[in-house]
């Protein structure tokens, strides 16, 4: 079996989980998302995105942030 016909098995096999437990479908879109996007990002660009640049170049925020 190729790569894609195992993703295709597996998201195939999750959804069919999420709709047995009685999620909507914009729940389950949701989730596959952001499924998506940790599989496409790995760690480390989430750690460097929670981290104060050290750039002076830019303006050094002294407010809240919702990522750091």
């Amino acid at each position: 079996m190729d790569d894609q016909s195992t993703i295709q098995t597996e998201l195939t096999r999750l959804v069919a989980v999420y709709l047995g437990k009685g999620m909507s479908g914009g729940s389950i879109g949701l989730e596959l998302l952001t499924l998506g996007i940790v599989m496409l990002t790995n760690g480390e660009d989430f750690r460097r995105l929670g981290t104060p640049s050290t750039s002076p170049n830019l303006p050094q925020e002294t407010g809240y942030s919702a990522i750091g």
